[in-house]
């Protein structure tokens, strides 16, 4: 997964510095002239090897539903070139040496991103984190696997952009299971558009969602 998380990365990056520096067919008075009749201006199209069958990687059953979610989601943290944890909608990687995890292991604290809106403009925080992790966690959700998620007793949150997440018992993977591209991906789902449902298998989100990524759909 960190492989393929860097290689579509490097996608969207090549596609950027495409975009933004080559200058593409002729200057008009009426703009810019493309030569492909499909380029269009601001707008990235990725083809993959299958068609998905929901854009929601949380209720999802094939791996291009979680490729796609790198462009127009996001994740607590994801791979960084050297195969690391970078922080995405988290400030930092919880450790013990910065006081995230407890020394028993069993509460890790997040600290959440200030700032960050939602594709239709509405903020993002904590009550999204603790909302999707109960959505995971729904017996009515078709989802994939709970694995990591299933041994959280509570989350509380601290405050807008602060989670303590407890757990049962020790798990080692849990940073790399919980919100990342590791394990079975999860990206944070929005509250106020999804809270309404009593599942979201199959919600007219599934089809056109918002996120935090840098693409809309």
């Amino acid at each position: 997964m960190g492989h393929l998380g860097k290689a579509l990365w490097a996608l969207f990056l090549c596609s950027a510095l495409v975009g933004g520096c080559t200058k593409v067919g002729k200057s008009t008075s009426t703009g810019t002239r493309y030569a492909n009749p499909w380029t269009i201006h601001g707008v990235l199209r990725w083809a993959g090897n299958s068609e998905p069958d929901s854009m929601n990687p949380v209720v999802g059953n094939f791996q291009i539903e979680v490729d796609l979610s790198m462009f127009w989601a996001g994740y607590l943290f994801n791979w960084n070139d050297s195969n690391q944890f970078e922080p995405e909608l988290a400030t930092e990687v919880p450790s013990l040496q910065n006081g995230g995890i407890s020394k028993d292991g069993l509460q890790i604290t997040y600290h959440l991103r200030k700032g960050v809106k939602w594709q239709d403009g509405a903020p993002f925080g904590a009550d999204d984190v603790i909302y999707t992790y109960r959505q995971i966690m729904n017996p009515n959700n078709n989802v994939a696997s709970r694995v990591g998620y299933e041994l959280i007793t509570n989350i509380d949150k601290k405050d807008d952009y602060t989670i303590a997440v407890h757990l049962r018992r020790r798990y080692a993977p849990f940073i790399a299971s919980f919100f990342t591209m590791s394990g079975t991906p999860y990206p944070v789902l929005p509250k106020h558009l999804l809270s309404k449902y009593s599942d979201i298998n199959r919600v007219p989100y599934n089809s056109l969602p918002v996120g935090t990524g840098p693409f809309k759909v």
